[in-house]
């Protein structure tokens, strides 16, 4: 698991969040994204296509929920997991003498 991955499955509030967004490389999609549009307008224009790059806030917004997901997530698993595993015994320990009774060790 990515050293990201870790924080943001341990991501609990806004200011872990500032640091994970602040440890990612810049990237400039939000420009490249713009340029494209801008070069393909008429197709950009027949579908309806806009880019509106989220802001900081929305960004650490969508990490904290992303968190909370895996969370909730993982709970629901080992929930589910205690339900079908409920009735399981545990197997009871044999020895080889149970097996073969006349082997002495």
């Amino acid at each position: 698991m990515s050293m990201v991955a870790k924080r943001l499955f341990t991501t609990q509030s806004i200011e872990s969040a500032k640091k994970i967004l602040s440890s990612l490389p810049k990237s400039n999609m939000d420009q490249k994204i713009k340029d494209l549009l801008e070069k393909n307008a008429d197709i950009a224009k027949k579908y309806n296509l806009k880019y509106t790059p989220k802001t900081e806030q929305e960004q650490l917004n969508e990490i904290v929920e992303i968190t909370n997901s895996f969370k909730k997530a993982g709970e629901k698993a080992f929930e589910a997991m205690g339900k079908a595993y409920k009735d399981v015994q545990p197997i009871e320990t044999k020895t080889v003498k149970d097996f073969i009774p006349e082997y002495t060790a």
